[in-house]
């Protein structure tokens, strides 16, 4: 039952498809083959090291990197990666801080501000990427920043005018990355309009959820990721993953609910192939 997939972004129709945000506790049961399966996973410098990363991709796995284009890497991460280094020194941030998801000791990490770059610097961070082995994970992709992106409530404060720069910037880094044969699987996760391949996260929230298969469907690579406890979401997707067995899935929420979930896909997967 070996994955037949490439780092293309081509997938054996055959195969249910999970993602799997490896969290750093999980590196070694994904390595020795005791994490429940997975086809797919996200990873970032500071969660496991690259050689790590390629053993699972040369095992089979799709690998994608992680990385955050609305927040500045904590101060624990920063230092020491090439591409995290040079964002810092091409993309400035907002004299703002993000509310959610703090660094250790409760520090807020500072917010990129996109209408600044330049086209060349753009440039000069695609092709960093590019020199990267595998696609990447865009995460907190939003082409048009909200108000709740500002822990300091200082949104307002800002030209609104000045929002159009930052939009076709962002807009004009993913257009150059996706130009890469080999970033062009590069998924992002923020708004479910963004440029395909998305994570549509928590789908659970939007007005109608079928209206995220929906978009689901529009791309191969496309992720449904709702939240593992939420019990109709998650009988949702357990239905999802039989009929549609060429379509990523992946969970999101509470540490606990995601482990339990991700144990009754891998267990309807068994029951599945045993039968």
């Amino acid at each position: 039952m070996r994955w037949l997939g490439s780092q293309g972004g081509g997938v054996d129709q055959e195969k249910r498809l999970i993602l799997r945000f490896l969290e750093q506790s999980e590196w070694d049961d994904a390595l020795t083959g005791k994490l429940p399966h997975f086809d797919g996973f996200h990873w970032q410098p500071g969660y496991c090291a690259r050689a790590d990363a390629d053993r699972l991709t040369a095992a089979g796995k799709l690998g994608w990197r992680y990385l955050n284009v609305l927040q500045a890497p904590c101060p624990e991460w920063a230092g020491g990666d090439p591409i995290l280094d040079r964002m810092a020194a091409l993309i400035p941030t907002l004299p703002s801080t993000f509310p959610w998801f703090p660094c250790t000791g409760g520090i807020r990490r500072p917010v990129y501000d996109w209408r600044a770059p330049a086209q060349a610097a753009i440039q000069e961070l695609v092709t960093m990427m590019a020199r990267e082995r595998m696609p990447f994970f865009l995460d907190q992709f939003w082409p048009h920043p909200r108000p709740w992106m500002c822990a300091e409530g200082n949104f307002d404060s800002y030209d609104p005018g000045t929002w159009v720069h930052w939009t076709r910037k962002l807009n004009r880094f993913a257009q150059l990355v996706r130009q890469r044969p080999r970033l062009g699987s590069t998924v992002v996760n923020g708004d479910f309009l963004g440029p395909k391949p998305v994570m549509l996260e928590h789908p659970e929230w939007w007005g109608r959820f079928e209206a995220a298969v929906e978009v689901w469907h529009e791309h191969p690579l496309n992720v449904l990721a709702p939240d593992a406890g939420v019990p109709w979401a998650m009988q949702a997707l357990l239905d999802l993953h039989i009929r549609y067995p060429e379509k990523w899935i992946a969970l999101k929420g509470a540490p606990a609910a995601v482990v339990a979930g991700y144990r009754a896909l891998a267990w309807e997967r068994s029951y599945e192939v045993w039968q």
